[in-house]
């Protein structure tokens, strides 16, 4: 009796043991499985990551550049040389005429709608020439067909004569301009539309009794009043003040606004280098570039606005709170020189030990790129403001 009992509890203890092992066997193989679907799961969203199609966004520029040949305005500054830039760099569709062409062009015609209807590109629009203000008080470019009757030579039989204002002809509404730009968005809209007033300072007679105040007052209300389903989308940012001095940079023939403008789309707005350039990091850079020619002149110094529609002029919290980090266009890669080639043909050895002679000898790296960093974190895009109450706003929002 003993033997077979032993004999049973044997082969209990053997089946417990299998039944355990068959237990254990059962886990790894699901614990296996599981693993399995992780790491196929990671395995296809890193596939997706790198091989997933990404938006071919486009920065689409369109350049309204108008000349003038009329004894009441000066030709604007570099007109020609300003226009050849910006349509050879940026591949810029280039329209001038008079204010009925230029209306047209803006109401129905292909050159503008066509950009229109893409769902992420960036479609910037530069403004050259003159703002004023038209009979209604609204601004408006001046076009090729500018023309200006002073009082005295418009014909009329009121015995108020002398009261007459100048009758000035030839413009088109920023409105006008601004419409289809803020209202033409497919449903899905993801890009950006950006209006550029590169605009010369007001030259006209002082008869037509125009102010650069009251013309820039009545811009930020026309800006103010536009409305867009994508309105956090719309922008405008124009350059006020003088657009070049001697004392800035003697051998220049560009306006320092068209100029600085080019110089951030080429690749300088790329402040924390990813290869995008975002409208922050464009503002930052126009802005500290105009606030680096104080050192350099004492004349007034250029100043930066920047608008959104349906709010005007924007303010600091505006700039630090994320809604102006819209993608405009990619930075293009920086070019390697024949020194940096070489240097990268180097000996690792030979690198070191520069290295450890520039941080022995104090020099700092990459001090550039840091300064850049620096103007990128802090809201410098009105930095220039002509009030002291807005700057010391920015400065507490900082």
């Amino acid at each position: 009796m003993s033997t077979s009992g032993n004999l049973g509890g044997q082969y209990g203890q053997r089946q417990s043991w299998r039944r355990g092992e068959t237990s254990q066997t059962g886990k790894r193989r699901t614990a296996k499985i599981i693993l399995t679907v992780i790491a196929l799961l990671l395995t296809a969203l890193f596939l997706y990551l790198i091989l997933r199609p990404t938006p071919k966004r486009r920065l689409q520029t369109i350049v309204v550049s108008n000349p003038y040949d009329i004894d009441i305005v000066t030709p604007p500054l570099f007109e020609a040389t300003a226009r050849k830039r910006l349509q050879e760099q940026l591949a810029a569709k280039v329209l001038f005429g008079d204010s009925q062409q230029i209306r047209s062009a803006f109401g129905q015609s292909e050159l503008i709608s066509e950009p229109l209807t893409d769902v992420d590109d960036t479609v910037m629009v530069v403004l050259r020439g003159y703002l004023m203000l038209n009979s209604e008080n609204e601004p408006a470019l001046a076009c090729s067909d500018l023309s200006v009757r002073l009082p005295s030579a418009i014909d009329s039989d009121d015995a108020n004569k002398m009261d007459a204002k100048p009758l000035v002809e030839g413009l088109v509404p920023i409105s006008e301009i601004l419409k289809p730009l803020a209202t033409e968005m497919p449903d899905s809209f993801r890009g950006v539309r950006l209006l550029v007033l590169d605009i010369e300072p007001l030259a006209a007679h002082p008869t037509l009794n125009q102010w650069n105040e009251t013309v820039f007052a009545s811009l930020e209300q026309t800006v103010r009043q536009i409305e867009s389903p994508f309105a956090d989308r719309v922008w405008v940012i124009c350059t006020r003040g003088p657009l070049q001095n001697v004392g800035w940079d003697a051998k220049s023939t560009m306006p320092i606004s068209t100029q600085t403008l080019l110089d951030g789309l080429d690749g300088a707005a790329d402040l924390n280098k990813d290869y995008v350039i975002e409208l922050d990091e464009l503002c930052a850079f126009m802005a500290d570039r105009y606030e680096q020619l104080r050192h350099s002149s004492s004349t007034d110094i250029p100043r930066l606005m920047v608008m959104q529609a349906g709010k005007g002029v924007v303010d600091a919290q505006v700039a630090a709170s994320g809604d102006m980090d819209l993608w405009l266009a990619y930075a293009p890669p920086p070019e390697k020189d024949e020194e940096a080639e070489e240097a990268d043909d180097e000996p690792e050895e030979t690198k070191a030990a520069e290295k450890n002679t520039a941080l022995a000898s104090g020099v700092q790296v990459n001090t550039v790129a840091l300064q850049r960093r620096v103007v990128k974190a802090t809201p410098a895009i009105n930095s220039q403001l002509s009030t002291s109450s807005e700057r010391d706003h920015w400065a507490a929002a900082r």
